[in-house]
């Protein structure tokens, strides 16, 4: 009897070293991620306001950077120079376009999108700026 009980110890003791290790591995790998992406010059947090100003701060920054009439190409350039990815880079002219960039921070992912529209010899017709929204554990 007191063998079974010696051996579901070691198994429950072996389980939770497991556990442990899983847990401080994810938690490693959480920490690491947080250093993945720092916040570019239009994603760059206003010190002291809070999460609704913060999110009027975004678009503001996107429509004064890139004022409708500007160049695409242009806009598309510093977009990717700041680690946005278009989801449908090469769209059709006149259709709405959409680049993101996510930040992780320990235990968030942030997220910023710019959609636009474009006329034909490539000038934004239309842009705005959304973010951040956040998804945290």
């Amino acid at each position: 009897m007191k063998a079974v009980l010696i051996r579901w110890a070691k198994r429950i003791a072996l389980f939770a070293v497991v556990v442990a290790l899983s847990v401080a591995g994810t938690l490693i790998w959480a920490w690491s991620k947080s250093f993945d992406k720092t916040p570019v010059e239009l994603t760059v947090a206003v010190p002291g306001a809070n999460a609704e100003a913060q999110r009027a701060v975004f678009p503001d920054r996107v429509r004064r950077e890139f004022p409708v009439g500007s160049s695409e190409q242009s806009m598309t350039g510093v977009l990717k120079t700041e680690g946005f990815s278009q989801v449908d880079w090469g769209g059709a002219t006149g259709t709405e376009h959409q680049a993101v960039r996510h930040e992780h921070h320990l235990v968030c992912s942030i997220t910023f999108s710019v959609r636009w529209r474009a006329t034909a010899d490539g000038r934004i017709s239309a842009i705005n700026g959304e973010g951040p929204s956040d998804a945290c554990l």
